[in-house]
């Protein structure tokens, strides 16, 4: 990932047009890496598959959206997570999501395992995203960063548990993933 000294505000972004997928970090344009392999994208798909099945059985007012989808955190940094649910769908105005999702997944790679673990975790707290899942698919990890105001937790699972979302902790019959489903290739 390589990072380009321009500092631009998340409307000369939108603007941009970029041969590469890139994202806005603090005024800064982040180029990211190409297509993602094939694990990422069964992981990604099998995730987002068992939320939005749990929000449809629910009839939840939460989406769920995947990349590429931007989310504009301030006015001088624009994100892509590879997921994330909302609960609050006024925040969409067809261009970003605008402010904090309730919920970002990232699926870590070589590459981006650094900013997403760096920079991006604490953009996400500091914006006031609740729940932050950073996977792991060579270590075969999840961490999971609950956020509650000035308060923090961290969890980690490894791919033979079953993890409850947070958001959905509370719900009579609260989403549970089962990491070991999407860690089998």
């Amino acid at each position: 990932m390589a990072v380009r000294d321009v500092k631009m505000t998340a409307e000369e972004f939108r603007l941009l047009k970029s041969e590469k997928p890139c994202e806005l970090i603090n005024g800064e344009i982040v180029y990211m890496s190409p297509a993602p392999g094939f694990l990422h994208q069964k992981i990604s798909g099998d995730i987002f598959f068992s939320i939005k099945s749990y929000i449809i059985k629910h009839k939840g007012r939460c989406q769920v959206y995947a990349a590429p989808a931007d989310v504009k955190l301030s006015d001088d940094t624009v994100v892509q997570p590879d997921i994330f649910v909302t609960c609050d769908p006024d925040r969409i105005d067809g261009q970003y999501h605008n402010g904090a999702p309730d919920w970002v997944i990232e699926i870590l790679s070589p590459s981006t395992a650094g900013i997403d673990l760096g920079k991006k975790l604490f953009l996400y707290r500091s914006a006031g995203v609740k729940e932050y899942w950073a996977i792991d698919p060579d270590e075969k990890k999840i961490i999971v960063y609950l956020f509650d105001g000035s308060r923090s937790n961290i969890e980690f699972y490894s791919f033979e548990d079953s993890i409850s979302a947070g958001i959905y902790r509370k719900n009579e019959e609260p989403l549970v993933i089962r990491a070991a489903d999407f860690f089998n290739e």
